[in-house]
């Protein structure tokens, strides 16, 4: 691959000479071969997971599974092989129309597709994310209210429209940039990352798996997706016999009990509460496009350009020049195309912002009106979007343990 020189090389008094660059070797068998077959490492662990989950039914085959994945797209791929990452190339070669490489399209579609069929397969540990969590997770984790619960996935809500925002407008990678894990896969890292992906870890033991639930923007979209599988995870592969074993043995929350419903005095009182709630969807959506607008100038100083532009001024009002401004100026750079390139990319922030605060706020709402809903179950069934595919309640469920 061939490098262009962008800045005109430094003269040293001391004698010292510039060392030429060296590219990285290709991989033995070329880059388009090496991607494809990452691609199919991928399938093969999908598959495998269908397998496992749905027909074996096997939590030992999952763990060596999930340890195995860990060890390949994790530490020896160094986590790169990333359907999370993914959201931010495909959103990038569509706003920037740039277009997007077969490989990461397969790699991004590849996970949601089994999830339309056989729910969350990805996240039973064939993500090294979910399974450096799931070592964590020891014993019965604390269970959180449902208000709390609820309250804390609208985290990842924002994140997953915030980094599709600032990616789409070529701002940059927030995903990347804020992997938590990605540090331990490749052995070394900024050092406020690895701490906080340490307390992650930590935390895991309290609450499993809480970047999964709460953070994960992939795992959003895998919600999404699995709502409508196909053949979503079952706890028994017969008919259940409401024994309540396993109700005590997810640590994901994902197996609601059966509910009779409510008597007529509560049933009133959760129309009026849902009534109330969609009385506030609009001001909620309106609040939510509001703030989003608001904060659009201090999202576009995520955009290089802009940052640059801003350095620029603050220069030329008798501010210090950043390294930056001072290379660019060395170059000969022209200081009001930049101004120009940087009040378009505002403007776009400020177009499209509001929409993602928007569509932030249905989210919102959406869980506003699920708190107040209920629905009448007569076994323990599993909530396919919130189910990991890990398999523990197998080892509960008598049925499943006699077969």
């Amino acid at each position: 691959m061939n490098t262009e020189q962008r800045f005109s090389q430094p003269e040293f008094e001391s004698g010292y000479v510039i060392p030429q660059m060296e590219q990285p070797p290709s991989h033995l068998f070329g880059d388009w071969l090496w991607g494809w077959g990452n691609v199919l490492v991928l399938l093969l662990a999908l598959a495998l997971g269908v397998w496992l989950v749905h027909k074996r039914r096997s939590r030992l085959g999952i763990i060596l599974l999930g340890g195995t994945s860990l060890v390949y797209f994790g530490f020896l791929r160094n986590g790169c092989v990333c359907p999370i990452g993914s959201i931010q190339n495909v959103a990038e070669g569509i706003g920037c129309g740039t277009g997007v490489s077969a490989v990461i399209l397969a790699i991004f579609l590849l996970p949601l597709v089994v999830a339309l069929f056989w729910g969350r397969i990805f996240c039973l540990g064939i993500c090294p994310l979910g399974a450096i969590q799931d070592v964590m997770v020891i014993g019965r984790p604390k269970t959180l209210p449902r208000w709390l619960d609820a309250g804390l996935t609208l985290i990842r809500s924002a994140y997953f429209w915030l980094a599709l925002l600032v990616a789409a407008l070529g701002a940059g990678y927030l995903i990347c940039r804020f992997d938590p894990f990605v540090g331990f896969f490749r052995l070394g890292g900024f050092p406020h990352m690895l701490i906080f992906g340490g307390i992650l870890l930590v935390l895991g033991v309290i609450v499993a798996r809480p970047y999964c639930r709460y953070i994960c923007p992939y795992g959003l979209l895998l919600e999404w997706v699995s709502r409508f599988a196909k053949k979503p995870v079952e706890i028994t592969p017969q008919k259940c016999i409401a024994c309540r074993l396993c109700a005590g043995g997810c640590p994901f929350d994902a197996i609601e009990a059966p509910s009779t419903g409510l008597p007529p005095e509560g049933m009133a009182r959760s129309r009026r509460s849902l009534a109330w709630r969609l009385v506030l969807v609009p001001f909620v959506l309106a609040a939510c496009a509001a703030f989003a607008w608001k904060i659009s100038p201090a999202l576009a100083e995520l955009h290089p350009i802009v940052s640059l532009a801003t350095e620029l001024r603050t220069a030329s009002e008798g501010g210090r020049p950043s390294p930056r401004v001072f290379a660019f100026e060395e170059n000969g750079g022209d200081a009001q195309r930049i101004f120009d390139t940087a009040d378009v990319i505002k403007r776009r922030f400020a177009f499209w912002t509001p929409l993602a605060g928007l569509m932030f706020g249905l989210s919102v709402c959406a869980r506003f009106v699920h708190l107040a809903t209920y629905r009448r179950r007569d076994v323990f069934e599993i909530n396919s979007g919130r189910c990991v595919a890990c398999g523990r309640c197998y080892g509960y469920c008598p049925l499943n343990r006699k077969r």
